[in-house]
């Protein structure tokens, strides 16, 4: 597992409803996954971004065991 600073990021601005939600501190995630059919694609990767007062301050990157190949499309 790897945890810190990412070396480059885009990072939009701090989005207002979060800090009207009194949200100072969140975690981003994303999920890439080999298609969009849960019955038959998979999670091929995971990132996570923690924010505090809109300021990245660690990121998460892995990829997923997949069974089988993928598709080209999809790399």
């Amino acid at each position: 597992m790897t945890v810190g600073a990412p070396k480059s990021i885009s990072v939009p601005e701090h989005p207002l409803w979060l800090a009207d939600l009194g949200l100072s501190t969140y975690v981003a995630i994303d999920l890439e996954t080999t298609g969009l059919d849960p019955d038959r694609d998979q999670i091929i990767e995971v990132g996570a971004v923690r924010f505090i007062n809109g300021q990245v301050a660690e990121s998460f990157q892995s990829l997923v065991h997949v069974d089988g190949l993928l598709d080209p499309f999809i790399t």
